[in-house]
């Protein structure tokens, strides 16, 4: 269809951050794309209404048979003639918000019943979607729109982020990337990986330029493990219940844990006498 012309006109049920909307048959839409209607809306600073566009993604698709019921027999349906075309496309879009001095905002208010709809474009997308680039955090691209890239902004993730997702949905590749996304920024970031999941980054990074292999450091456990430091932990710089917990014994094994005590001052009696502060350190 032609750049401009509307995909559908809002009818039926309609909020602030959600419309229902007839499909123009000429056009129907894929779920999960994105859309727009305009609306006047107040922006957070400004004295008089705008007129914003307003992004929607499509949640839903359904066709409504126009008087044609499911509760119709089907002695009867099989017999009717009914034309092609003959029913109407529903879609139901979940609204994302508008993009206002480079901030995006929810608007207050729903879409006017009437209001045509317009199918967003990359450009319009990509202006919604962009980040300044010191703050941005590329992690790949829209489902829906392949050529359009999608970022986080650096400042969200100052206090807190889950990544959340069943098993084999790419939990430890998002990481990945943000991963290599911060270190780009000069980001330290500190990875405990108990499953090993993330040694390969190291070899991963190296697709980013050769500066950024020697900035990643895999600490390992044992000398039979994959990584390039050997970790230590200073007996002399901990409690006994710290060694205890570190060994997993339960705090109701007193006894164990006196053995373990013991053996702390021994080493470090040892590390001592002897000049020897390796003593008094437990390899992994």
């Amino acid at each position: 269809m032609n750049k401009g012309q509307p995909i559908g006109i809002v009818a039926g049920d309609s909020r602030p951050d959600t419309f229902v909307f007839s499909v123009n048959p000429s056009y129907i839409p894929p779920l999960y794309d994105y859309v727009y209607v305009e609306l006047e809306e107040v922006p957070p600073g400004e004295a008089e209404p705008r007129k914003v566009k307003v992004i929607a993604q499509i949640r839903s698709i359904r066709r409504v048979g126009i008087g044609l019921s499911p509760e119709h027999p089907w002695p009867v349906l099989k017999n009717l003639s009914m034309p092609h075309g003959n029913d109407t496309i529903v879609a139901v879009a979940k609204v994302l918000g508008y993009k206002w001095k480079e901030r995006i905002y929810y608007p207050r208010r729903a879409p006017p019943v009437g209001s045509w709809v317009y199918l967003a474009d990359d450009r319009l997308l990509e202006d919604f979607y962009s980040v300044e680039e010191e703050r941005r955090l590329w992690i790949g691209y829209l489902v829906s729109r392949p050529t359009v890239k999608a970022y986080l902004d650096v400042e969200g993730l100052k206090r807190h982020m889950a990544i959340m997702a069943a098993t084999g949905a790419g939990k430890t590749w998002t990481s990945i990337v943000l991963i290599e996304e911060l270190l780009k920024k000069g980001a330290t970031v500190l990875v405990l990986d108990p499953h090993g999941e993330y040694v390969a980054i190291k070899k991963s990074v190296a697709r980013l330029g050769s500066e950024y292999v020697n900035r990643v450091i895999v600490l390992k456990g044992r000398k039979d493990q994959e990584g390039d430091i050997l970790y230590r932990v200073s007996v002399v710089d901990l409690s006994e219940d710290e060694l205890a917990t570190i060994a997993g014994v339960p705090s109701r094994a007193t006894r164990i844990r006196a053995v373990i005590g013991g053996a702390k001052k021994v080493a470090t009696q040892l590390a001592k006498l002897l000049g020897k502060p390796a003593l008094a350190g437990l390899k992994g």
